[in-house]
């Protein structure tokens, strides 16, 4: 199904985005986790005036495609080491891009009406 190029493309995507959530998880203890701790404890309030400002809004949607990316993408190399017949490759396939887009939907909506 994938041909052994693009299959190291994909390898190059998951090194990547690993390390990309490496620093939005750095990021998010540092920005909300410590502040908070630091100052007593998290407000409703202040939470959402954070959550409120487009640039988080565009780190926490980047930060939950690459989440969704990156795992799926490991569901898929498990899913293509172990499954042997392509149909039930394909049907596995089409439900997880299906379930990755609406669940990426699904968040982005919630994010953005915050």
């Amino acid at each position: 199904m994938l041909k052994l190029r693009d299959r190291s493309l994909y390898w190059l995507y998951q090194r990547i985005s690993a390390g990309l959530l490496a620093v939005f998880l750095w990021l998010h203890f540092h920005l909300f986790v410590r502040r908070f701790i630091a100052t007593g404890g998290i407000e409703y309030n202040d939470l959402m005036v954070r959550l409120s400002n487009p640039v988080f809004k565009v780190l926490e949607i980047t930060f939950v495609f690459l989440a969704i990316t990156h795992g799926f993408y490991g569901v898929w190399t498990i899913i293509e080491t172990f499954i042997q017949r392509s149909t039930y490759k394909r049907f596995l396939y089409f439900l997880l891009w299906t379930s990755g887009i609406l669940l990426f939907l699904f968040i982005t909506a919630m994010i953005l009406l915050l």
